[in-house]
């Protein structure tokens, strides 16, 4: 018979491999999954009946904003333990001018803290101060040595094609982001709010493993075309392995780009909160939970919601399979 320190029965265990939902029981002994069964041998110092709930691997928030020690929209990592979260993912709020300060600060964090890094020098620090992302501006050798420096918390390199932010280069920018990206063998994560170009062109220099946030944006071009119908490139690009995650909080997506785009098929690979000091725990964003909500709402099954949130995130950072916490 198994001894274990704890035994969860009657759940209604989430498999993020099979994608399926199984009733059944978990053993966890020291901190560490010892067994998982429709019907374990097992005795435990402790048991939880959880008939009626699901049981899942931890939520990772792959797009959210928690570097407080620099950036006015951070909050504090070990807040989204809270909201069902084992892991987060900084989008962009540090560039590799002060990238050790947010890694020494995420290292006191009991969540695990992972990061795109901002091509721009100094990040996301505040929303009327934009980043610079002409190509002039941008530290190609300063950005390699940060990578180099931090492989394990950097997963990738973030760019805000905002209007605001790419200034009049047209794709310039973006084109350069994405080479340097990948010179680095690290995907780019493209923010598309209020964008002054065509999807067909941010879309071009893309590669599988490249991440579209705020997909159902409505500040520039859409995703829907003039007859409401999404637009080949974007279905093009996801068949080519770009990923698209929704990051919607509240100002980077729009219902009447959401409803539609679901309703054709066109769902999010990944399910962000975009959390900021904006935007936690109020009724418009609140957190990852009530994202969820939202597309278990719009008709997406289940099994694939929870994808959204455990699985699909951890590919995205190239750590499936590799950090038993993301499982």
């Amino acid at each position: 018979m198994m001894q274990a320190d704890l035994l969860f029965k009657n759940a209604e265990i989430f498999d993020p491999d099979t994608l399926e939902i199984k009733r059944g029981e978990l053993a966890v002994t020291g901190g560490i999954i010892s067994g998982k069964g429709e019907k374990l041998d097992c005795q435990a110092k402790k048991e939880i009946d959880l008939k009626g709930n699901i049981l899942s691997p931890g939520f990772i928030d792959h797009h959210c904003h928690v570097f407080p020690v620099s950036s006015v929209l951070g909050i504090s990592p070990d807040l989204f333990f809270s909201l069902g979260c084992t892991a987060v993912v900084d989008a962009g709020s540090a560039g590799f001018a002060n990238f050790k300060a947010f890694a020494n600060a995420a290292a006191y964090n009991m969540m695990d803290v992972y990061a795109y890094l901002n091509a721009a020098s100094y990040g996301q620090v505040i929303l009327d101060c934009p980043e610079d992302f002409r190509s002039v501006k941008i530290h190609a050798d300063a950005i390699k040595e940060v990578v180099k420096q931090y492989p394990n918390r950097i997963r990738g390199i973030k760019m805000r094609f905002d209007k605001s932010c790419a200034l009049d280069e047209d794709n310039k920018s973006l084109q350069f982001c994405a080479n340097l990206a990948h010179s680095l063998n690290l995907p780019l994560c493209v923010h598309v709010t209020n964008h002054g170009s065509t999807f067909v062109k941010i879309l071009d220099p893309l590669e599988k493993g490249d991440v579209v946030c705020h997909v159902y944006q409505n500040m520039g071009q859409t995703i829907l075309d003039d007859s409401g119908k999404v637009r080949k490139e974007l279905i093009d690009a996801r068949n080519r392995g770009v990923i698209f995650d929704a990051a919607d909080e509240y100002v980077n997506f729009s219902f009447d780009v959401l409803k539609p785009a679901v309703e054709q098929g066109f769902c999010p690979d990944i399910i962000a909160s975009d959390l900021t000091t904006l935007s936690a725990f109020n009724n418009h964003v609140y957190g990852l939970p009530l994202q969820i909500s939202k597309y278990l709402a719009l008709g997406m099954d289940l099994p694939k919601v929870l994808n959204c949130v455990t699985k699909a995130p951890a590919e995205a950072i190239g750590l499936y399979g590799k950090s038993d916490r993301l499982r």
